[in-house]
């Protein structure tokens, strides 16, 4: 009886014992973080619509932008930004949202934000597994993970920029 060869390919023999990346390390990961950004617009265009439509004179803009998105009503304005880290990894990242005051009612789009006052922010980390499970956990507090939606309707009304109806 002749002995097997012995596998000298170490490489083929640790890589089943090491435990597969983490959603949020992998390239993939930022496929779902431009869909939860695209999301968090698409969830503010009704908002805004319905604030448009109970005050026509009002001054209402979506801007969206890569990494950023910022809704406005009259001279307040909430912006959603995605701040890359270090790493060029979603977990290394964090979305700072922040409620502004005081926006330049004479101009439009981002810059309109220079003139303006930050009066709250917080920053936010993504927790997901898979992209269909994406949460916003504030790094700030221990309540419940936030959907999108959820994230959305918290700032919305934040401050002066709830809409009158």
């Amino acid at each position: 009886m002749t002995a097997e060869p012995q596998r000298t390919d170490d490489a083929a023999r640790t890589h089943w014992h090491e435990p597969p990346t983490t959603f949020l390390l992998q390239p993939r990961a930022h496929s779902a973080l431009k869909h939860e950004l695209e999301a968090i617009a698409t969830e503010l265009t009704p908002l805004i619509d319905g604030a448009r439509l109970a005050r026509p004179d009002g001054t209402f803009e979506l801007i969206v932008l890569p990494h950023r998105v910022v809704v406005r009503v009259d001279d307040a304005a909430v912006s959603f930004s995605w701040v890359g880290g270090r790493l060029p990894t979603v977990a290394d990242g964090c979305l700072l949202v922040i409620a502004w005051a005081n926006v330049a009612t004479g101009t439009r789009g981002v810059a309109a934000l220079k003139s303006g006052t930050p009066t709250h922010e917080r920053t936010y980390v993504a927790a997901a597994a898979s992209p269909v499970d994406w949460r916003w956990c504030a790094i700030d507090r221990t309540d419940q993970p936030l959907s999108t939606r959820e994230l959305t309707a918290e700032w919305f009304p934040c401050g002066a920029i709830a809409p009158e109806v």
